[in-house]
């Protein structure tokens, strides 16, 4: 297994457990556990962020600026929205978090233009931070099963590319080891 396979996979594990932090965290607003939802939030943030790094390996150098941009955009926001939300600055948390979002969107559909991950991975991407928006109290608990199908999809792609012997994204690992 190639390093981008690990990275992938690790993104894949990084993507699963945020979007299970962002679960539990949902979970938790209902209950009015603060300390340990605060925790939980900026684990949560951290590795969905981490996870991102799994889906721009596996679509390396096959999306334009705009998916470039994006990601970016969604690493960017993260952070943002993590000192906001550690420091108490709701207006830098918010300020972040839409950042984030228009990232991901950007991200999303660049993905899904590019055809390298399933296009529905690219569609949840796109879509999952709005979605979760429409959703009242429960946000963080559908922005986080979405986050946990797409590390799951993230990992099984690691997974398929691994047995077939290509690099993440398509690339035929054995046609470069004999030339």
């Amino acid at each position: 297994m190639t390093k981008s396979h690990h990275i992938v996979r690790c993104g894949a594990l990084a993507t699963t457990l945020g979007g299970a932090a962002f679960v539990a965290e949902g979970l938790l607003y209902l209950t009015a556990e603060r300390a340990l939802q605060d925790l939980l939030l900026a684990l949560a943030y951290i590795l969905v962020a981490a996870g991102l790094i799994g889906f721009h390996e596996i679509q390396r150098g096959r999306l334009r600026l705009s998916g470039r941009l994006g990601f970016d955009a969604a690493i960017v926001g993260w952070a943002v929205a993590l000192v906001g939300h550690t420091a108490s600055l709701e207006a830098v948390h918010g300020l972040g978090f839409a950042i984030a979002l228009v990232g991901y969107l950007l991200y999303g559909i660049a993905s899904f233009r590019g055809r390298v991950i399933p296009r529905w991975s690219g569609a949840a991407i796109a879509v999952a931070g709005p979605l979760s928006l429409l959703v009242g109290e429960y946000t963080t608990v559908v922005f986080g099963l979405l986050w946990v199908v797409l590390g799951y999809a993230l990992w099984s792609e690691a997974a398929r590319g691994a047995a077939a012997g290509t690099a993440p994204g398509g690339a035929d690992l054995r046609a470069s080891a004999r030339a």
